[in-house]
Parts: C-alpha cells; structure tokens; sequence
C-alpha cells in the first residue's frame, strides 16, 4: 500500500522455464496501477562451450593476445519500498432507536348493574269475612207533652225497625310475600390501556476512522567481486603465482552481496563464466560451479574431464608465450528490483618456461 500520487517498483522472483523459448508474461494487480502490463521474455540456455582438450602438439599458429572486453557492469542499485502502519481513531457513530415498553395503565369503572333481588316469604293475614243479615230491633220513639205542674211527660212508644247487620269475622289466611328489593350487581370493569413507556436508545456502534502511516524504506545493494588465480596443487614447479604453461590452474571467485534489504528483495549471485586469453576471451569458456551459495558465494571450476585426478582446474595451452596469463571472469545473474547486478573481475599467473623444461631425458647409464 502506498500513498496516493506516489509510486514504487513491484518485481516478482520466479523460476524460469526448463526450456529455451519466447514468452509474454502477463502482470496484473489487484490495486493501484501498473506502468506496464506485459514483459516480454528471451529465455535463452546458459550455452557449455568447454575448451576442448589441450594437447601437447598444439601450436600458436596466427595467436595474437587481445584486450579484455568491455563488459555490461553494474555493481550497485537502489530502491524503495513504502510500507503502511493503521492509525487507529475509534469514533462513536449514533443511532437513537425509539425502544417500546408497552405497559397497561388500569382505570377501573364501576359499571352498574341494578336487578330485583327476589325475597320471597309465606306469612298470614287477617281477612274479616262478612256475614251480613237483616234483624229487627226495637227503637222508642219519645212523644213529649208539657203537661202543667207535671211536666213533661213521653207519651212515646216502641217501634220495631230494621237493619243489616254484619255477624262476620276475622279469619286468617297465608299468602306469598316478596319482601326483595332492588340491588345493584354490578362490578368494578378496568377500562384501562396499554401505555408505551419505552425510551430512546443509542444502538450505534464504535467506526476506525483512522488512516494509514505511510513510511519509505529505503534500501541499497552493492556487488563486490574478487577473482583468486592460482596454479593447481598439483603443479610441481610452482613458486608462489608463478608456474609453466601446460599445467592447470585454479579459480576461485568470492563474490559478496551487500544489503540490509529482506532476501524476498533480491537473489544471491547465480553466474559466473570464466574467459581466456588463448581463446581471445571468445568461442570457448567455462561455467563455474557454485560450491558455496548466501549473500557472499563462491565459485570455482567445474571439474575438468580432460584431468586425471578430476580436479576443477583449467589447463594453460603449452604454447603460451611467458609473462601474464590473465583470465576474465564475468559475474551475472544478481538480481534487485531495480535491475541486475554485474561485474567483470580478472586474475593472471605468471608463465615462465612450459611443462617440458621439467623434463630431462638422458642416456641410460
């Protein structure tokens, strides 16, 4: 992740394919965008061009020395990765939620309900039942004269007259009697309602909006080469870097990758191919086996099929002139994301005499 408007390189490691051939290689990225969407790819064999075996009839013929060539070097790149760290920033966001809580309130009615409440009782009463006849009775009716110093005297007389009367009687008879009355039956009725009581609540959540603390890394590599030439141990006469031509020599190449940068950054030195004078550091060279890999490697001939005791050597033609015999070697294959990384690294041996001034043959004695 990088910041806007900025731009870094983007490299992949991989292993090419197991046979020479042209191939387009698709790139594609899932953020940000790309300078360029396809690499066309030479895939192309590390070619062997052994010398072939050295005999001891061979002869200068036209030989003439020449120059070491002028070979693609670079032996230092740099780039620079961003890196981004998340700056937290917690933030409530809020979401007020109106929560019910429906709750019933009571309102409680007397409702009336008056009805004749029934109270039914057998009980006596007295009835007079008439028994009326007609009957005579007398009546005087008074006559009354003054008589003179006597008075007054009734010259009255009874009269029979006539009546009903009522011989009857009280007579007690039962009745029903409803001694009710009127009662209300009503009852209290809850004419109450469900109240929502509820509250408003913050269902809101906690939100990052924070950003990202961009940080350039900065990193460097830089290749250091050396080349050690040295006449084989198994070279009688030698004395030191200096030898007689006929005999194999030895290389060693120590080649050191310098850089703080994580390995997924680069590759540790892959190749090294030696040339030689003989050849005009052309037509024939020899690829030299990695013995030991890491950021500082080393490298050394292969083992020579034309050598008896199989050593990692190179033999010098019989025929090479005394003086320097300076073998080029050229380090390739360090890979970076901002390129490869060469260099073109040379040793001599001194040739003084060949071979066959070790070899003295006289007369039997």
């Amino acid at each position: 992740m990088i910041p806007e408007d900025e731009s870094q390189l983007v490299w992949v490691k991989w292993h090419t394919q197991s046979t020479p051939q042209d191939m387009t290689i698709t790139v594609s990225a899932s953020q940000g965008v790309l300078s360029q969407t396809s690499i066309k790819a030479k895939i192309r064999s590390l070619t062997f061009s052994d010398p072939p075996d050295p005999k001891a009839t061979d002869t200068k013929g036209s030989w003439s020395a020449a120059s070491i060539p002028n070979r693609t070097v670079k032996t230092s790149a740099s780039w620079s990765v961003w890196s981004a760290s998340w700056h937290a920033n917690w933030v409530w966001q809020a979401n007020w939620v109106w929560v019910s809580n429906w709750v019933w309130e009571s309102n409680w009615v007397w409702e009336p309900n008056v009805q004749w409440v029934s109270d039914w009782r057998y009980e006596s009463y007295i009835v007079w039942e008439s028994d009326w006849q007609y009957v005579s009775y007398q009546v005087w009716v008074s006559n009354l004269i003054w008589i003179p110093f006597i008075g007054y005297v009734d010259f009255g007389h009874w009269e029979t007259r006539y009546m009903w009367v009522d011989y009857g009687r009280y007579v007690t008879k039962w009745h029903w009697v409803d001694y009710g009355s009127y009662q209300d039956l009503g009852k209290y009725v809850d004419k109450g309602k469900y109240v929502d009581r509820g509250n408003w609540v913050d269902k809101g959540k906690w939100v990052d909006e924070g950003w990202y603390d961009y940080v350039r890394n900065n990193y460097t590599a830089s290749l250091s080469a050396s080349m050690s030439l040295y006449p084989d141990d198994k070279v009688p006469t030698k004395v030191n870097w200096t030898m007689k031509s006929g005999y194999g020599v030895k290389n060693t190449t120590t080649i050191t990758v310098n850089t703080s940068a994580p390995l997924s950054h680069y590759t540790y030195a892959q190749t090294a191919v030696s040339y030689f004078p003989e050849f005009r550091y052309d037509t024939y060279w020899r690829i030299l086996d990695r013995t030991t890999s890491g950021k500082t490697a080393l490298f050394q001939f292969a083992a020579n099929k034309y050598s008896t005791y199989n050593r990692r050597v190179h033999f010098t033609p019989i025929w090479m002139p005394d003086g320097q015999y300076t073998i080029s070697t050229y380090v390739t294959d360090v890979w970076t994301p901002a390129g490869m990384l060469s260099a073109n690294i040379s040793d001599y041996v001194n040739i003084n005499g060949n071979l066959y001034d070790d070899w003295h043959i006289a007369p039997g004695q």
